[in-house]
């Protein structure tokens, strides 16, 4: 299955309110970062750890390339 894919500006856009939860590690922020995401990397994710988020918040998961992504949109 072929996860979609989105920029955060348009996610912004079109889901005003929507969670933009960044999944790469604390190093590659330092790069770039979405304004407004919340942090979580995938390796804290893949212990168990949950991102504190609202049940019924639309969450949109980004990371460099996507494929982190994918790997924590299927997890949560």
């Amino acid at each position: 299955m072929k996860v979609p894919t989105i920029t955060p500006q348009e996610v912004q856009a079109a889901a005003p309110g929507a969670v933009l939860l960044d999944v790469r590690e604390a190093d590659e922020l330092a790069e770039v970062r979405a304004p407004g995401c919340v942090h979580h990397a995938l390796s804290v994710l893949r212990t168990g750890a949950l991102p504190e988020l609202a049940k019924d918040a639309r969450v949109y998961v980004i990371c460099r390339s996507g494929g982190r992504s994918e790997v924590a949109a299927k997890a949560l």
